[in-house]
């Protein structure tokens, strides 16, 4: 019979719609799983609910795409349930009053667009994770988050009309919160001081209070770059990656630089970014794709690892692309160009070149040597992601070890999907001295997965 019945689980991608009455759950009282879910994404579908469903006390899973009602049955008390997932639901409020929720851990009403209010909390203190992605009408987050004294994940990414955050609150558990894109957000979400990742980027946000720069010692992951940041003057110095994207400097402010221990720095499309004079000494990856007004670049790269993009760097300075280039202590360049640089002496058009083989005459290569490689790519719109690959061939043949004695070495670069993006390639040898010969080399490959610019140069420095 029913009672025996422990889950359903419905695939509505298969019909166009469907009626559900709460008969069709009359004695499932050992029910604890029940889904309806569209394994079509961008599929919606007409559902009708005709009565409110029956009690259905052993509950541990909803799992309810496009949900039809404004709120949850007034009878439906699961007091065992575990997760409830309701994204694209109707719903405009979950329930009224105060649930006893002991054993929820997790919610998401991600686009949920009608949901103007989130719910009473207070009695789903075991509650680790609140997923409310795009969920456009919600104005204000309870002061009933208080209690939630395990929660771990706050993501409220797009809740576009967010405007109201409790305060002298601090959820002991709470380590990731993701606000970005909360465009009507003014005051910045100070509800944990053990922070690891957050992300209020795209808000109107205008400073980093005080407070967060001195107290916030386990944040290492800040994005919260936008049009209305204007000012930094506080970040906390246990920052290991920090974005600033769309920010409005002039220059990177000084507690940007003296941040100690920080490796990635994103600062794309900071349109008002003219200088940057000085960067923190631990970075190994800068993106400034973008800054199109960025004219000096004066600080150095100390990290052999390193990484920098300035697509579309345009109004580079050419004493700043000379500096760059230069300096070899780089695993990956992107900079504006129309020519691979005179600095590699071995050019070719198209996306091969052969580099003779000699242990004795200088720009050659020998099995102690190393090289950089730059290619100059063909313009394309937005953001690619290109999977370079470079393959280093005897002239008889591919192997897997290249004998010396060979004449040349081919170098063979391709772009994952397009080739033809590769519209020069050019290699600039560097042997190093005091390091004896060998007898064979490995044949070397070497693969990058970066944002390779429009009109750019891409580096990379490798061990032979």
């Amino acid at each position: 019979g029913t009672g025996s019945v422990l889950g359903i689980s419905f695939d509505m991608s298969k019909i166009s719609e469907f009626s559900i009455s709460r008969r069709a759950f009359a004695g499932m009282r050992n029910l604890q799983f029940l889904r309806f879910y569209i394994n079509k994404p961008g599929m919606h579908k007409k559902v009708s609910l005709l009565d409110d469903m029956q009690y259905l006390p052993s509950l541990k899973l909803l799992d309810w795409n496009s949900y039809p009602r404004k709120r949850l049955p007034p009878k439906f008390r699961p007091e065992c349930l575990i997760e409830l997932r309701m994204q694209f639901s109707k719903l405009e409020k979950l329930w009224g009053g105060v649930q006893l929720l002991v054993n929820l851990k997790k919610i998401d009403l991600s686009y949920s667009f009608k949901l103007k209010e989130i719910p009473n909390l207070s009695e789903t203190s075991n509650l680790e994770i609140l997923r409310l992605v795009f969920c456009k009408s919600v104005v204000e987050l309870p002061s009933s988050i208080s209690n939630l004294h395990k929660l771990k994940k706050l993501i409220m990414k797009g809740c576009k009309n967010l405007q109201v955050i409790p305060t002298n609150i601090n959820l002991a558990s709470l380590d990731e919160v993701d606000m970005s894109n909360c465009s009507s957000l003014t005051s910045f979400p100070d509800i944990s001081r053990n922070i690891k990742h957050l992300n209020v980027r795209n808000t109107k946000i205008r400073e980093v209070p005080p407070t967060i720069g001195r107290h916030w010692s386990s944040l290492t992951w800040l994005h919260i770059g936008s049009r209305n940041l204007m000012t930094l003057c506080y970040v906390p110095e246990s920052l290991r990656k920090l974005d600033l994207r769309n920010s409005h400097f002039i220059t990177i402010p000084d507690c940007v630089i003296s941040l100690p221990f920080v490796q990635s720095l994103i600062i794309q499309n900071c349109r008002t970014l003219v200088s940057l004079q000085g960067l923190p000494p631990s970075l190994w990856c800068l993106d400034a794709t973008d800054c199109r007004s960025l004219t000096t670049v004066l600080h150095t790269f100390g990290d052999p690892c390193a990484s920098f993009n300035y697509r579309n760097c345009v109004m580079l300075e050419e004493e700043a692309r000379r500096r760059i280039i230069q300096q070899w202590d780089y695993n990956y360049l992107c900079l504006p160009g129309k020519e691979v640089p005179i600095n590699f002496t071995h050019k070719a058009t198209g996306n091969s070149i052969a580099v003779p083989m000699s242990l004795h005459v200088e720009g050659t290569i020998s099995a102690s040597s190393r090289f950089k490689a730059c290619l100059l790519l063909s313009p394309v719109k937005g953001y690619p992601l290109f999977d370079i690959t470079c393959r280093l061939r005897s002239k008889e043949d591919k192997c897997h070890e290249l004998d010396i004695t060979t004449s040349e070495i081919l170098f063979e670069f391709s772009c994952r999907d397009n080739d033809d993006k590769i519209i020069e390639c050019g290699v600039q040898i560097l042997r190093e001295e005091g390091e004896s010969s060998s007898s064979a080399m490995d044949c070397y490959e070497t693969r990058g997965n970066n944002n390779h610019h429009t009109d750019g140069e891409y580096k990379a420095e490798n061990t032979l």
